[in-house]
């Protein structure tokens, strides 16, 4: 309530960034609306609340459709559940809608985000999703490939730390091979997609190997890290660094 109540004074903000809020639906309400007063705010920045708050979800939506130039959303940490993800997804497809760059990393117990997929898709204007550490399907991966997005991360290059595997799969009973099989298949198909984040996902040779082969027939790709804890064999890193011979826009390939 504090901060609804200050928020509306700093008509120069441009960027805010809190974390570890706990709201109720008044509270939220009161910070969507206080959100809303701040003219020149482009950048917000809430993470790691500790409880179930989809009403945060719900208040960051109502200020996507609400403020259409807020550039870049982070939410990571938080539990948003599948309801606030929901939310999320729909004011993404409204077209007002002009954010360019939303966080979403390591969401605890929020669905496994088709919804969310199909928003990003729908959104020609986010160009940059980070996503590392959050349930995904099999389904809401391909979505991700088919949308208009230039970077897209489920590593844990901005993470700062590795943790254990990509997406959550084990919350969705998928297994790393299908996953990764989803990504290859993504990358041959792509053409808007110039940056790709896998790092510290748990990959082994078979699946940087499969990657490989997707790489060669990936026509838009600048950037790509595969980087891991535990180093691929040296026919797998030949297997990669001839792909990368061949695959004609890569510019760099982390391993």
């Amino acid at each position: 309530e504090t901060l609804s109540a200050a928020l509306p004074h700093y008509v120069f903000l441009q960027s805010l960034a809190v974390s570890h809020l706990e709201l109720n639906e008044k509270a939220a309400k009161s910070l969507e609306n206080a959100l809303l007063e701040v003219p020149q705010l482009r950048s917000i920045s809430f993470t790691d609340c500790a409880k179930p708050c989809p009403e945060l979800a719900m208040a960051m939506a109502g200020v996507l459709k609400g403020r259409g130039f807020l550039h870049h959303l982070d939410l990571t940490g938080c539990c948003l559940t599948t309801a606030g993800m929901e939310a999320l997804a729909e004011a993404l497809k409204d077209n007002s809608v002009s954010l360019h760059e939303l966080v979403l990393m390591d969401l605890r117990e929020s669905g496994d985000g088709k919804a969310l997929a199909k928003g990003v898709k729908s959104n020609t204007s986010v160009t940059m999703l980070q996503i590392y550490g959050t349930s995904l399907s099999l389904e809401a991966i391909e979505v991700l490939f088919e949308s208009q997005l230039g970077s897209l991360g489920f590593g844990a290059r901005y993470h700062g730390a590795a943790a254990d595997g990509v997406w959550r799969l084990k919350d969705l009973g998928t297994q790393l091979t299908d996953a990764v099989e989803a990504v290859a298949e993504g990358m041959e198909l792509t053409t808007s997609l110039s940056e790709l984040d896998l790092s510290y996902c748990g990959l082994e040779d078979p699946h940087a190997q499969r990657l490989a082969k997707a790489l060669k027939r990936n026509q838009s790709l600048r950037f790509l890290d595969l980087r891991s804890d535990q180093p691929f064999s040296e026919e797998t890193t030949r297997e990669l660094k001839d792909a990368w011979n061949e695959s004609r826009p890569l510019d760099h390939l982390l391993l």
